[in-house]
């Protein structure tokens, strides 16, 4: 049996507030979401669904870009440890290591030593 127009319409607006949290957790602005939802929704409507849901966007300073990394729970659990052991969380470890990496010319070293 198909679902109702209003199920249809219901389900759709879910995936579209799931999709606005997730892209607004990543650092995007109300005006890049708008863009990557296909304009389904205008930047002042995502404006106006973040203070109904009561969430703020994550501000990334100029520059920066989260990067998703997959990687095993042995080499997550390594890091975590280090991290905890310098006052850092996994992110911000993960973020200086590659950034040390990158600025010292390593990463050839690393990935062909």
């Amino acid at each position: 049996m198909p679902a109702s127009k209003a199920a249809q319409a219901n389900k759709q607006r879910n995936r579209l507030v799931a999709q606005i949290g997730m892209l607004t957790a990543r650092g995007m602005t109300a005006e890049q979401i708008a863009i990557e939802v296909a304009n389904e929704v205008t930047p002042p409507q995502i404006e106006l669904a973040w203070q109904q849901l009561g969430i703020s966007p994550v501000l990334l300073h100029p520059g920066l870009a989260l990067v998703d990394v997959a990687m095993s729970a042995k080499h997550r659990t390594k890091l975590a440890r280090e991290g905890t052991s310098r006052g850092m969380e996994l992110p911000a470890l993960c973020a200086a290591l590659l950034g040390k990496a990158t600025d010292d010319d390593l990463i050839v070293a690393l990935l062909d030593g």
